[in-house]
């Protein structure tokens, strides 16, 4: 019985720490009138929860003040790359639009399917970014490259990731009340568990020759 009440205390824990990441994430978010803090409020809520996987501990602080602290921090860097991003899918989408319109021109299948291709490459690379600009300090371009790459090398660590985005989407379109608690965290923590668990075979595969 000791153990049934345990595990529920311990959801309810976890359900309340959800909500109240996604409520700042969604504060943050709008106190950057969207556009300025979308993406430095995502790059924060998924340091949040790097840190709650990798430092149990961490789950105890005060998160109000780390998740502020971290929203200044990758303020500029976020943005930056977010802006990036987004070029880049406008680009890709006016290249699918215009191959889609070319009806009857020669090169309008290989177009459409470098385009989608490129589209699939991109939106891969896109749900690890946020965690990788959260675990390496780099530059914006070298994230990039590396969210694209990781990606490719782990194709059913994103296909979970995307699944759980588009399942979010479905569950918040029935409940769209729901949003203002879960739209992003449970996400964000999901994505979490899964890189951090990746990253972590990866210094165990470059262990052995790093010591060599």
């Amino acid at each position: 019985m000791n153990v049934v009440n345990e595990g529920i205390r311990n959801a309810c824990v976890w359900i309340a720490r959800l909500a109240y990441l996604n409520l700042l994430w969604l504060l943050f978010t709008l106190a950057g009138l969207v556009v300025a803090g979308f993406f430095p409020a995502t790059a924060a809520g998924y340091q949040v929860t790097r840190d709650w996987v990798n430092d149990p501990e961490s789950r105890e602080r005060p998160l109000f003040r780390r998740f502020a602290g971290l929203f200044r921090v990758h303020l500029l860097r976020a943005n930056l790359a977010g802006f990036v991003l987004l070029a880049i899918a406008l680009l890709l989408a006016a290249a699918l639009r215009l191959a889609w319109m070319s009806t009857g021109q020669v090169w309008q299948l290989p177009v459409v399917g470098v385009a989608v291709i490129a589209a699939v490459v991109f939106v891969g690379g896109l749900v690890h970014l946020p965690f990788l600009a959260a675990h390496l300090d780099a530059p914006v371009s070298a994230l990039v490259r590396s969210a694209w790459l990781y990606a490719l090398a782990h194709p059913l660590e994103t296909l979970v990731v995307i699944a759980a985005w588009v399942g979010v989407s479905f569950a918040l379109g029935s409940f769209p009340a729901a949003a203002l608690f879960f739209s992003f965290s449970p996400v964000a923590l999901l994505t979490a568990v899964i890189d951090v668990r990746g990253f972590r075979r990866l210094e165990q595969r470059h262990a052995p020759s790093a010591a060599a």
